[in-house]
């Protein structure tokens, strides 16, 4: 049980204004973040709170079209198979070097994908997919934005990035804060430390 005698209470006042008074990153104090990040917290609640129907309102209409648009790329996806299925279909008859050389390719990163998928590196996978893709003349991002534009989907606001900005600053000054108060604790628990070595040799 710790007494809260006076000489303790100023102890712990003295603590809690040098975490306050703790730099941290950026060269501002702990209080200083702390205060930013309430600001910035308060405007982004401001916001929010003056476009809470529309934000509601932008959300149900962003979810339908974001499931329209996985509606239109799995339509793509079956395009692409059909026409893989022919391509390979129609490598049937005489040879060319043409095919030749279409094969050896899609067999290669055949074997690059599986590699990838039994290595677990989703970033080879990626790459040895888009060089599939390439081979076979797909645009996955003219997919993608032919699907978004065919579903209407919604720009986020102007005022919803702002929002949302502003409170992802409040997170991250936050986070800063924390981060200068534990430099402050830390560095006061070894002073603590040294000046009790320091009584202890010196007795």
């Amino acid at each position: 049980m710790l007494e809260l005698n006076p000489q303790v209470v100023a102890r712990l006042i003295k603590g809690l204004e040098a975490r306050g008074t703790m730099r941290g990153a950026g060269g501002q104090t702990a209080a200083e973040l702390r205060q930013r990040s309430s600001a910035n917290s308060e405007e982004a609640a401001s916001i929010n709170n003056q476009h809470s129907d529309d934000r509601s309102e932008w959300v149900n209409a962003n979810g339908e079209a974001e499931n329209c648009v996985s509606g239109e790329l799995n339509n793509a996806e079956q395009r692409h198979q059909q026409e893989m299925q022919q391509r390979f279909m129609g490598m049937t008859g005489v040879n060319t070097p043409e095919k030749t050389k279409f094969m050896q390719d899609w067999t290669a990163m055949s074997q690059e994908a599986q590699q990838a998928v039994m290595s677990n590196d989703t970033a080879a996978g990626r790459r040895a997919r888009d060089k599939m893709n390439k081979l076979m003349g797909i645009d996955a991002r003219a997919d993608s934005a032919k699907a978004r534009a065919t579903c209407h989907v919604p720009p986020v606001p102007a005022w919803m990035r702002r929002a949302d900005s502003l409170a992802a600053i409040s997170d991250t000054l936050l986070v800063r804060a924390r981060a200068a108060e534990g430099a402050a604790s830390a560095r006061r628990r070894s002073r603590g430390r040294d000046d009790a070595r320091a009584v202890r040799d010196g007795g």
